[in-house]
């Protein structure tokens, strides 16, 4: 387990997580293009957490963030759960943190082009690859992903009560309908299905 610390946001970094990472990304092989993916997924989800926890240290919380399998959590550790308004700029603060890191990777590209097919260019072109699909994969309104929460604090708001039941039951069909799209469009791919599979039940 490696533990360190951003500012004032203890990490810590489960082995697992480089375990997923290598999964992920098991068409590179294992020369410098795993390493290179490694290094995109690390600091993709970081920065994603990040920003949570900047969001969450603003709202009087003191953050912590997990990188586990297949992504992180981040612990805002509030004295008291906050309101759907808060909660809801909360969960949507770390997709716009990823689309932010995979701008600052276009933006450096552009300004300072590296030779095509170097290193340095395919890594970049994965930091843009990532941010895009991981914020929309993230938005999705399935619970316990980002847009998830942002549908709960939605449907808690104009409730005025708390919903986590019908926010469940509502991510879950919703749930089952990104599988079927999904599979009909790229067909059966394991490590998706389950994924969703698990945020189904």
């Amino acid at each position: 387990m490696l533990n360190f610390r951003v500012g004032p946001f203890p990490v810590r970094v489960y082995p697992w997580f480089f375990l997923s990472a290598v999964l992920l990304g098991g068409d590179f092989g294992f020369g410098w293009q795993m390493l290179a993916w490694i290094f995109v997924v690390f600091l993709s989800v970081l920065v994603h957490e990040m920003g949570h926890a900047v969001v969450g240290r603003v709202f009087g919380g003191h953050p912590e963030i997990h990188l586990q399998a297949f992504g992180g959590v981040t612990f805002p550790q509030f004295r008291d759960r906050p309101g759907p308004g808060r909660q809801f700029i909360l969960s949507v603060a770390g997709p716009i943190a990823g689309l932010m890191l995979g701008a600052l990777a276009y933006t450096l590209s552009r300004a300072l082009p590296p030779a095509t097919g170097s290193p340095t260019d395919w890594t970049m072109r994965q930091f843009m690859w990532v941010s895009v699909v991981w914020a929309i994969f993230n938005l999705l309104p399935i619970l316990p992903l980002d847009g998830g929460q942002m549908m709960l604090a939605v449907i808690e708001g104009v409730r005025r009560k708390p919903s986590g039941a019908l926010a469940s039951w509502i991510s879950a069909v919703i749930c089952l309908g990104v599988a079927a799209l999904y599979t009909l469009r790229f067909g059966v791919q394991p490590f998706m299905l389950l994924w969703l599979g698990l945020c189904t039940f």
